[in-house]
């Protein structure tokens, strides 16, 4: 019996394999057809569960259709006449990974599609914003530091129209009202007014 392999497939394959299992199930084999064994679960792994060619992998295992039909008989290997062989765990353990696959996928797609809409809903706000701020200077600028900032539009508007009427922001024609930008970064819309008074640490800071 030789199991060296003259014509091996290129390719890797990964599969989970238990151990422990392995060797309880495969304790009444020798260590050559341990050896064996492993060879066609790798195959059914590759090929979706099932090992419909034997010939080829004869052939490319290197190993004798006979000392496969042995291994295959020890270990009751099943056999379907239109898929070929295959065990029920390992049919069982690709229809596990398979489903993890999609589920992965759909939450990835799906965590996607969130943050895009998100990031959407930013824009619009920050759009909402820039439609009512009375200093349109800097919009990029802005802009970032809207999407850094990701305030709460509706505390934001109505900051705003308090704002507006404020003296801060109505002297001298709206000289002192703050770049858009830095009235963001400095989360003016949390100050605190009190008739057309501005209570806020940044209130003197241009």
């Amino acid at each position: 019996m030789k199991l060296t392999s003259s014509k091996r497939e290129v390719g890797a394959v990964f599969f989970p394999f238990f151990y422990n299992d392995f060797k309880a199930d495969t304790n009444h084999l020798t260590n050559e057809e341990k050896w064996i064994y492993m060879s066609l679960l790798i195959r059914m792994y590759r090929e979706g569960g099932f090992v419909k060619d034997l010939n080829r992998l004869s052939l490319t295992e290197n190993i004798s259709i006979q000392d496969y039909l042995t291994v295959i008989d020890k270990m009751e290997v099943q056999h379907d006449e239109e898929k070929g062989y295959h065990q029920k765990r390992t049919t069982q353990v690709l229809m596990d990974l398979k489903l993890h696959q999609e589920v992965s996928s759909k939450g990835g797609t799906k965590s996607s599609e969130v943050r895009r809409a998100k990031s959407d809903k930013s824009q619009d706000d920050f759009k909402r914003f820039w439609n009512v701020y009375p200093k349109k200077v800097k919009k990029p600028v802005a802009e970032k530091s809207w999407m850094k900032q990701n305030p709460d539009i509706d505390k934001v508007l109505k900051s705003l129209s308090l704002l507006k009427n404020s003296d801060e922001w109505t002297k001298d024609d709206g000289k002192y009202i703050p770049h858009p930008s830095t009235w963001l970064n400095q989360r003016r819309w949390e100050d605190e007014v009190v008739g057309k008074k501005v209570n806020s640490t940044y209130a003197n800071l241009k």
